[in-house]
């Protein structure tokens, strides 16, 4: 039963920690250290279930009562039961309104169980709830991971919840509990069902549990990490989304690629002066290039290329772009002074894409299926845009996704080795984020029309901010998928200004929403 009233917790404790020893286990197994932090928290909200072999509860001093200890009891568990069944016969006698499984010899922060009932009581639709984690690793500094809030995509590409998470125990026993078949990946797979089934996930942001051995941030072994991409492809299966999983051990991260429903055209709408430039010491025109790369290197083959030019483009540029396919390039003059915004809107209104691929002209390939990687994701419920992993022409991440924090958008990863695999591999995986730049995002043309388009009020900069702040506002996703891949010679077309009015704009508009980043939090720790 949801909370709806303080004095619901009085009949019954509110959370109930589940504590298994495995099999072998002894005292050294840690489980004072669980006891120990929530010892002080009131008595009656909280109960310590100790779930075990006989062998183990007893080599652990916990015979007899729990060993004296109160708010402490056992499960006994036959020794043959898989891990699922133990767990599940954990959370039969469970009797807190909430279930955490804590992990003997890490800990409860000081406070949790009141933060977590509060929490609880401040939105009764809850039925998943996590914190951040503080790491108190051997040999390592002490350090907080901090999550991103709901996060379904991102979810699908790593175990991103960590340990701590808490359920409403009635909505588990509702799923009935952990699912066989998943040995080493039980907890992943049952996040990744109640995320799917739960009326709401909530995340605290600040470090309820304390994690004391490397967990996900350990090498994983190949048995549990292809358990955990079984878990990935079962919750595929669920949703009835057709794709591939592919995993990586040393990163415990998962590769979702999305079957593409149909063919649809995608319309790629470019805007240029048809300038050039010197890359990697060749001078070239950089919108020809880019369009006979998209022409020849790309792997999906129904699209269109857009070409919006503006008075100032060479007319051999033009003629030179036509020749590179007749059929797929078209161009559309621009003839007014320079605004980004107003030549994306009618590049688009002059397309006819069932999605819009929004482009620089400063770009090259590097991974040839790039659109239909983003196409997968960007026709997945409740996506509304999907942004690209871009790099500068000496390989420094350039855009990693758009983060908005304290009115300030900035760009995730920037200049970074193209090797860093972000906080908590954060960069190796598709995710949901706050913005994507416009320099490459596709979009359907429904979403692109519903919120408006681009501002004519923002014609060179913080554009592709508020359309993102559009996009999400009307209820989408933006999701950013590191596996398309290209370089983005940013500056190179043109001197990169702020203009005060545009920042202002922004901020008359937004500056409540930009305040803190839901995906990328910023550590205030």
């Amino acid at each position: 039963m949801p909370i709806s009233d303080p004095e619901q917790t009085q009949a019954q404790p509110f959370l109930t920690v589940l504590l298994e020893l495995s099999p072998g286990d002894t005292a050294g197994a840690g489980w004072p250290t669980v006891l120990d932090s929530v010892a002080g928290e009131p008595a009656g909200t909280w109960e310590v279930l100790v779930i075990g072999t006989q062998e183990a509860i007893a080599d652990a001093g916990l015979t007899g009562a729990a060993g004296g200890h109160p708010g402490m009891h056992t499960v006994v568990v036959p020794p043959e039961l898989s891990r699922a069944s133990r767990l599940n016969l954990g959370l039969e006698r469970s009797t807190g309104i909430a279930t955490v499984l804590v992990r003997p010899g890490d800990a409860l922060a000081t406070g949790a169980v009141g933060a977590l009932r509060d929490e609880w009581l401040a939105d009764v639709r809850t039925d998943v709830l996590y914190s951040d984690e503080r790491l108190e690793l051997p040999g390592r500094p002490v350090e907080v991971l901090t999550k991103p809030d709901f996060s379904p995509e991102r979810l699908r590409g790593q175990e991103y919840t960590g340990r701590g998470v808490a359920y409403r125990t009635e909505f588990l026993r509702q799923l009935a509990g952990f699912s066989e078949g998943f040995e080493l990946a039980e907890e992943y797979e049952l996040v990744l069902r109640c995320f799917a089934a739960a009326n709401h996930v909530g995340h605290i942001r600040r470090p309820l549990y304390v994690t004391r051995d490397g967990g996900r941030f350990s090498p994983a072994s190949s048995a549990t990490v292809l358990s955990a991409q079984r878990a990935v492809v079962a919750d595929l299966e669920r949703a009835g989304v057709a794709g591939t999983v592919t995993s990586n051990t040393g990163s415990q991260t998962h590769r979702v690629d999305y079957a593409v429903t149909g063919s649809p055209l995608v319309s790629i709408v470019i805007p240029t002066r048809g300038g050039s430039a010197r890359i990697r010491g060749r001078e070239r025109c950089l919108v020809l290039e880019a369009v006979r790369e998209i022409v020849t290197r790309s792997s999906y083959s129904n699209i269109e290329i857009v070409v919006v030019a503006d008075e100032a483009t060479p007319r051999k540029v033009v003629a030179d772009l036509i020749d590179v396919h007749p059929e797929k390039v078209r161009i559309v003059d621009w003839e007014k002074p320079f605004n980004f915004s107003e030549k994306m809107n009618r590049g688009v209104a002059h397309s006819r894409g069932e999605f819009v691929l929004l482009l620089n002209d400063d770009v090259e390939l590097i991974t040839p299926d790039w659109i239909e990687t983003m196409l997968g994701l960007a026709q997945q419920p409740g996506v509304g845009m999907v942004g690209t992993l871009l790099y500068f022409e000496g390989g420094a991440v350039q855009h990693g996704g758009h983060t908005y924090v304290q009115g300030a958008a900035g760009h995730i990863g920037f200049g970074w080795s193209d090797d860093n695999p972000g906080p908590g591999n954060a960069m190796l995986v598709a995710r949901e984020v706050a913005g994507a730049t416009a320099a490459c995002s596709l979009m359907s043309r429904e979403t692109f029309f519903e919120v408006g388009g681009f501002s004519s009020l923002l014609p060179g900069n913080y554009n592709d901010v508020d359309l993102c702040m559009k996009v999400t506002g009307a209820g989408h996703r933006i999701i950013w998928t590191p596996h398309a891949r290209l370089f983005h010679f940013e500056s190179q077309s043109r001197e990169p200004s702020v203009a005060t009015h545009e920042l202002e704009t922004l901020h008359g508009r937004w500056l409540s929403r930009l305040q803190v980043d839901p995906y990328w939090p910023h550590s205030p720790y």
